[in-house]
């Protein structure tokens, strides 16, 4: 009889389609190598799934969870880049194309036939997982070691730091000694507060509302922001533009979400700069055409982010290892696999930053 399980499940879609249960642990052929999860990350998209304010095609009966970390404990008989003992972290691509153009180009996250571990293959929020030979043969770098002075808790969620990395450093591509703004403080924002740090950034003002908890204020002062901005107490325009000569800032990471926040980043954003949509957010508002005119007069950039690419994995495990990125101030709970739902509260009413659970 095949050993069992417990892994967090999407049963339905919807809302509240998440259920705790038990699972065979995976079969590995002699091209795959088996996990064992020694960490794993709560993430946003996580929380739209246990919402029900997306859905995610072809994912019922799927085990959720794409931020994890662990320790190879089997290897096929054709694997020959890993073994046993190995402790890895995994960007969460379970299968690509390799032959697409964003396959050709080397990032992985904008193939178009792409299947993500914790959507439509099973992820992280497991006791153990699979990583098939055909991605571990096609992208080797699906998979990265990690160094011994880092934690599998820190390496669980070097998604969102890569997430950071890639927007401010890959597509932002400010000059250090420039100021930057980042709107929202939640993994996403605190990741560009953190990478614009270790960019050279002069000035990093984080955007919040009034209501953002004294939890997140403090990550984002710890993490490099300078300056603190409430947009419904101060005139974030006027203020931006003061403090920056009048010209605004070379880039506005928006990371919130809403749609009317592209708004408040073209008014502060210089001319010629950029604005990265990194945030998502499934209903609301549309943008209006006044925004575009302002970003279309004002020559500014708006850029679309999603991810990461093995470049930023790469460097940010070599600054994480240097000391120069800050992994452990987002994490503010780790709790058992079967605490998911406590995990999920604490989410819910702003009381955490990072969860991570331990299967």
């Amino acid at each position: 009889m095949q050993e069992k399980m417990k892994a967090i499940v999407q049963v339905k879609q919807g809302a509240r389609g998440i259920r705790m249960q038990e699972k065979e642990i995976p079969r590995i052929g002699d091209s795959d190598i088996l996990i064992r999860v020694k960490a794993a990350g709560l993430c946003g998209s996580d929380m739209h799934i246990y919402r029900g304010t997306i859905e995610t095609s072809g994912n019922i009966g799927v085990t959720i969870g794409h931020e994890f970390a662990g320790e190879v404990v089997k290897v096929g008989s054709r694997v020959k880049h890993w073994k046993t003992g190995d402790r890895v972290a995994s960007d969460n691509t379970g299968w690509v194309c390799g032959v697409c153009s964003g396959c050709r180009a080397g990032n992985p996250l904008n193939c178009e036939h792409r299947l993500g571990l914790g959507f439509e293959l099973d992820g992280g929020f497991a006791e153990y997982v699979k990583i098939g030979g055909d991605i571990l043969e096609r992208m080797p770098d699906c998979l990265v070691h990690i160094p011994d002075n880092i934690s599998y808790e820190e390496a669980a969620i070097l998604d969102p730091i890569a997430n950071g990395y890639y927007a401010v450093c890959q597509q932002g591509r400010f000059l250090p000694g420039e100021s930057v703004a980042v709107i929202g403080t939640g993994p996403l924002g605190l990741a560009c507060i953190n990478a614009a740090k270790v960019a050279g950034a002069v000035r990093i003002f984080a955007i919040v509302r009034k209501s953002t908890s004294k939890l997140h204020r403090e990550a984002a002062l710890k993490m490099g922001a300078t300056e603190i901005l409430e947009t419904d107490t101060v005139d974030i325009k006027q203020y931006i533009l003061r403090r920056t000569d009048g010209e605004g800032v070379a880039c506005t990471y928006e990371c919130a979400g809403p749609a009317a926040l592209t708004g408040t980043a073209a008014d502060i954003t210089r001319r010629g700069g950029k604005i990265l949509r990194v945030g998502l957010e499934f209903k609301g508002e549309d943008l209006s055409l006044d925004v575009f005119n302002k970003i279309a007069f004002r020559n500014i950039s708006l850029i679309g982010h999603d991810g990461y690419n093995p470049i930023s994995w790469h460097n940010c495990l070599k600054l994480l290892e240097a000391g120069l990125l800050d992994a452990k101030t987002p994490i503010t709970h780790v709790l058992p696999l079967d605490e998911y739902q406590k995990g999920v509260e604490l989410m819910l009413n702003r009381e955490a930053i990072k969860v991570v659970y331990h299967p």
